[in-house]
């Protein structure tokens, strides 16, 4: 109830889930195969960008002083941060890691872990003040899971990422 979110919008099922990798300099290796791993490690995500799954009641990582947290104005600036070994790694969604791997030019440099930070869904929001908010919501989640029961839900994940992967090489 304490939460904006919460109290005013409804969150969908999610459309897609994506993983939040740990990218960290090939040069100084970083082990995270488990969540004790991680301690007094500095991680770095972009000022404005979720810090939930850091924060979560089973990983209360940032209050409770376990890592260090540096919010940099921008994923570059993360990037940046690594690569001056400022931090141990850049905590993004694995898209948008490989793109800036991708355009900064840190191929072979700069790489994800194997073991996700977390997994997170994308949503459709919709507010819980329009008329007709919990009416879109339940024929949303009702049209993409019958999506989800058909091949062509399949189909149009794969050709999207299929593009996504083709334009990094």
């Amino acid at each position: 109830p304490d939460r904006y979110r919460c109290v005013n919008f409804h969150f969908s099922e999610p459309m897609f889930e994506m993983l939040i990798l740990l990218f960290t300099d090939r040069n100084r290796p970083l082990n995270f195969a488990q969540d004790s791993d991680i301690e007094r490690k500095t991680l770095c995500r972009p000022k404005g960008y979720f810090i939930h799954d850091l924060e979560r009641k089973s990983r209360d990582w940032i209050y409770q002083g376990i890592i260090i947290l540096m919010k940099a104005d921008s994923p570059d600036a993360c990037f940046d941060l690594l690569m001056k070994g400022e931090i141990d790694a850049v905590a993004v969604n694995e898209f948008l890691g490989w793109t800036k791997v991708s355009s900064l030019g840190l191929k072979g440099v700069a790489e994800p872990l194997r073991w996700p930070l977390s997994i997170e869904g994308l949503n459709v929001v919709f507010s819980k003040k329009h008329w007709r908010g919990t009416t879109h919501l339940y024929r949303f989640n009702s049209g993409l899971e019958e999506l989800k029961k058909s091949k062509r839900y399949d189909d149009i994940v794969s050709r999207y990422l299929g593009l996504f992967w083709a334009q990094l090489e």
